[in-house]
This record gives C-alpha cells, structure tokens and sequence, in this order.
C-alpha cells in the first residue's frame, strides 16, 4: 500500500516536458497553418508573381529595344530647351498676355450664358410637361400651362441667342490665342509625339511593378458562369507571350497576335466578358487549385467525382458544337469528320441523338442507347475494367469505337455470353477521334445553351442525286442501314446466336444482296415497315440474338421508302454457300 505522505506533492511536480512538447507542436501547426494558407492553398500567387516577373522583362525588353532604335534622345532634349525658351518669351510678351486675359474672359461670359440657357430650358421643359399632362387629363389649367409654356420660350431663345453671341466671342479670342502661340503648340506636339512612347513604356513598367496579387474573377451573366481561370493564367489574354521559352500556364491564348477576320483568333469574336473560359476549355472556372480546376492527377487519370474535367485539346472543337450546332468552317474540321463518319457508319440506325435531329434529318432508332446525354456520363457510370488507362471519358471513348469487343468483352460468369453487339469498324485513332469529338458534343451544356449564343444557319446539303437509284442511296445512308448490313450491303457484321452462322459467336448479320432475285418491291417495302426480329437461334437454349432490325413505317416516308427498294434491288453479289442472306 502507498503511503500518501511520501507521495510527491502536487505543486512540486514538473510538466516541463509537457509543455515543451504542447509548444513545439503549436509552432509547428502554426508554421504548417500560415505555409497551407499562403502557398499551398492559393498556387495562383506564385503564378501572378511569375508572370509579373516575366512581363516585367519582356516590357522592359522593348523598352531598351526602344531607346536603342527608334527613339530619339537628342531632338528630345533640343525640342525641351526650346520650349523652354519659347514658354519664357510668351510670359514676357505684353500681346500674348492680353490676348490670354480676352480670352479667359470671353469663356467666362460663354459659360455663364450657357448655364443660363440651361436653367431657362428647365423651366420651359417643366411647363410642357405640364401643358401635356393637362391636355391628356383635360385639365381646365391647360390654357395657364399653355401661356406659361410660351412666356418661357421668348426667354430661352433669348438665352440661346446670347450664348450663341458669346460663343462666337470665345471662338475669336481662341483663335488670336493660338495664333499668338502656334510655335509653342508645333514645338508640344513634336515633343509629345517623340516623347509620349517613352513615358507609355515608363507608365506600364511602374503598373507591372505595382500590380498587387489577387483573384482575378470573370462573372458570365448569359451561361450563369464564374471563371476564375485568370488567376492562374495572367498572360492568357495578353499579347506576345507566346514564346516557347515561357511557361505554359502564362502563354497568350493562340492567335492572339494575328489579324482580328483571322479564323484562328478566337478571342476576336469570343472576348472574355461574354465566353469567359469554361464553356469552351471546361473544368471547374471556380475553382483555383490546378487539380480541382482542370480535374486530372498528373498520371492522366481523372480525379474521382469530377463532374465536368477540362477537355483535351484533341477534342476541344466539340465546344464550337455547342453553339455551332449546324454550321461548319475554320476550325470544325475534326467536328465535320465525326459528323461525316457518325452518317457513314449509321449510328442512327441503332442510336437516338435527341436535340440533333439536323444531324441527319431524323432522330434515330431505338435498338439501343440514346447518345444525347452519352458526353455526361460520370466516372461511376463507365465500366473501365477492359480499358487500357488513363481512364477517362476520352480514353474508353475512343477505345470503344476502335473495338467495342474488346472494351465490353463477353462474361459468362457475369450474365453476359456475347461480346459487345456493336459492330467493329476497324475505325483508325483519328476517326475514332473524330467521332468521339462529336460525342462530347451530345452533352446537357450543348441543349441548355441559351438562345443568344446559337449560330443559325443551315447545314451542309448533300448534292441533289441523279435518279431514283441515286436518291435511294441517300436513304441508305441516312437510316444507318449499313451499319449492321454492311456499308454496301455486303453484311459481316456479328449478331450473336443469329441463324445461318458457321458458330453463334460467329453469326453474322444478313446480307443485302441479290434481293431482286427473292422478293418484289411491295414484299421489300412491306418487310422494312415491318422489321424483323430475329427469325431463328442458332441455339435454341441460348440468348436471343442482340441486334434486330426496328419497325421502320411512319419514319421512312412513301417516297423515300420507293427509293430505297431501288437502290437495294441493285445490290448484287456472289452467292455462297452458307451465308446468311435476307
């Protein structure tokens, strides 16, 4: 058992340990608070202050370039001694000075008599006003306002008279004065026009010196945006910045520097005030930290939740597509190409794209997703598991349109026994590019862009065809029949377990030739209309096949639907044994 009395009293305990302790930590959280909060929060100090240092160079730069060249120091110095001299002359000369004093005079007597006109048009203005009002209301003061109206009236044009007198009286004394001073007003202008770049340059460097370091804020009253991207980029909206040498974050936007009709000088018909930044780079404009703003980790991987990263440039023509959702030209090209596959290779046929009907003069079909929304998709809705990184938007895109098969493979033991039904159309990186370009463009932004930014105009028509063969050929392509048959109707394109196939994995969709020889034009029509599910299972036990061919009456008009069985009866091809035909 302890004994209390010989237990150490509390007041001769030491915590000096402690409190050493307890006060390192403080300094060090204090340190770690103030370090956080000046740099590791607010990145875009550093960034200003770089770019301050970098401008202050370059102006002064072309500065000294200035004073070496073009800048004439010692007609300066001749033109200030002049002045001097002509100043000291105009002060000892009796005629000048009395000229100063009628002038001086003169204006007095011009400004008073306009004030006077002014204060007697008040008057007059109050007495019509009146005068209307009476009449309006049929007032019985109406003829008091009337005598009142025209009283005042003699006295402003009186007034008018008397200033136009004093006007003329001031003019005069004006024209002696710089008469009498001509040599000194000649010897200014000279002097100013040599000396007036050189204070221009002065002026810059002492503002480029003195700017102070802050957020600097966009507010886009028409898109409801806030970019704070300037806050970072200080150079993006200057000339000249555009050096290799400098660093990326404080370059010019491109085309800064060419002609303001140039197509690649975007800010000319884009200024800032009205665009800002994020409806065309996307990102988060209100964020100022690089990984929050632009949404990628520097492996290229994107940062988890992002709603919206920023688009690569690769793809950044999609932005014009929000406004520029029919017209085409400089700078669209790669948005025109994906428009073009997106019609060659007839993802309609399959794909709605609510709000682009103009795309291809109809909605699409209903055999699979509708692609309106598809450049929304969040992170936790893109099944990355097949994708080769970085996995982004972008990256599993691309790599989709490339090879369906391999980004959504067949899983049995997860349900799925088939591939990707999506037809491979060994497309090249820069098609899938393309076309992935105009995905993006499918997006919420693209349909709540207000009215005010939208660019009418009509969108590239193909040319007229020549007969009816012709036409039918349009109608092909319009309704995305090759997408499944074939792109000339030659088919080869995988319909899992489909009927007719070497294997089900190797079923292939019917062909489109030789129909001339099967069915009449009415028998053609009336199949289309109706469409055809898939007839028979290479399988019975196993899925249905995935692809069938929708009903197609109420889309595809008479005329239209006329056209096509002449075109489809002109599909001719060999005959092979065990190939599925339709």
């Amino acid at each position: 058992m302890n004994n209390p009395l010989l237990e150490k009293p509390v007041e001769e305990t030491s915590y000096r340990h402690l409190f050493l302790g307890l006060s390192v930590a403080l300094v060090l959280l204090t340190v770690w608070a103030v370090y956080d909060e000046t740099v590791s929060r607010r990145p875009w100090k550093k960034y200003q202050k770089e770019f301050q240092i970098i401008e202050y160079a370059k102006v002064n730069k072309d500065f000294q370039k200035f004073l070496e060249g073009t800048y004439n120091a010692k007609r300066v110095a001749e033109l200030h001694e002049k002045l001097k001299v002509e100043e000291a002359q105009l002060d000892q000369s009796k005629e000048y000075q009395e000229a100063m004093t009628v002038f001086k005079k003169a204006d007095i007597i011009f400004s008073d008599r306009v004030n006077q006109r002014r204060a007697v048009k008040s008057e007059y203005d109050e007495a019509a006003y009146e005068f209307t009002h009476a009449k309006q209301t049929k007032s019985n003061r109406m003829e008091t306002y009337r005598k009142v109206m025209e009283a005042v009236k003699k006295e402003v044009d009186e007034a008018t008279k008397h200033a136009a007198e004093t006007q003329d009286a001031r003019e005069a004394a004006k024209a002696n004065v710089d008469k009498l001073n001509a040599v000194l007003r000649g010897l200014r202008e000279e002097w100013e026009k040599l000396e007036g770049p050189k204070l221009d340059f002065e002026e810059r460097l002492a503002r480029i010196k003195g700017r102070s370091v802050e957020i600097h804020q966009m507010i886009i009253p028409g898109l409801q945006k806030i970019d704070r991207c300037l806050s970072c980029h200080v150079g993006v909206n200057k000339k000249g910045f555009d050096a290799p040498d400098i660093p990326k974050v404080h370059r010019s936007h491109p085309g800064m520097d060419l002609p303001l009709d140039h197509p690649k000088n975007i800010l000319a018909r884009h200024p800032f005030d009205k665009y800002g930044c994020t409806v065309c780079h996307r990102g988060d404009g209100e964020a100022t930290k690089e990984l929050k703003a632009h949404g990628y980790h520097q492996s290229g991987e994107l940062v988890h939740h992002m709603m919206e990263p920023m688009i690569k440039k690769e793809y950044l023509q999609a932005s014009c597509a929000k406004c520029h959702q029919v017209t085409t030209g400089p700078g669209m090209e790669v948005v025109q190409k994906g428009k073009d596959l997106f019609k060659k290779y007839g993802c309609l046929a399959c794909h709605k794209a609510s709000g682009w009907e103009r795309l291809a003069g109809w909605e699409g079909g209903s055999v699979s997703v509708d692609l309106a929304e598809i450049a929304d998709k969040t992170q936790d809705e893109i099944d990355y598991g097949f994708v080769e990184p970085p996995h982004t938007w972008d990256s599993y895109m691309v790599q989709r349109l490339m090879n369906s098969q391999k980004v959504n493979p067949a899983r049995p033991e997860q349900g799925i026994p088939y591939d990707s039904p999506m037809p491979n159309y060994h497309l090249s990186k820069d098609d899938a590019t393309a076309i992935a370009t105009l995905l993006h463009a499918f997006s919420r932004e693209t349909k709540n862009m207000p009215a005010a930014y939208k660019v009418a105009g009509k969108a590239l028509q193909e040319p007229e065809p020549k007969g009816v063969v012709a036409a039918g050929r349009q109608v092909f392509v319009k309704y995305g029949c090759g997408g499944c048959h074939g792109l000339n109707g030659e088919g080869g394109h995988v319909n899992y377990n489909y009927e007719g196939g070497p294997t089900k994995e190797q079923a292939m969709m019917p062909k489109l030739q030789n129909l001339a020889d099967k069915y009449t034009d009415a028998e053609l029509e009336e199949r289309i209309n109706l469409g055809t599910q898939p007839e028979g299972k290479f399988d019975p036990h196993d899925v249905t096949p995935p692809l069938f061919m929708p009903k197609w009456k109420g889309i595809i008009s008479k005329s239209d639907m006329h056209e096509l069985v002449q075109y489809l009866k002109t599909i001719k091809g060999k005959k092979e044994k065990g190939a599925e035909e339709w």
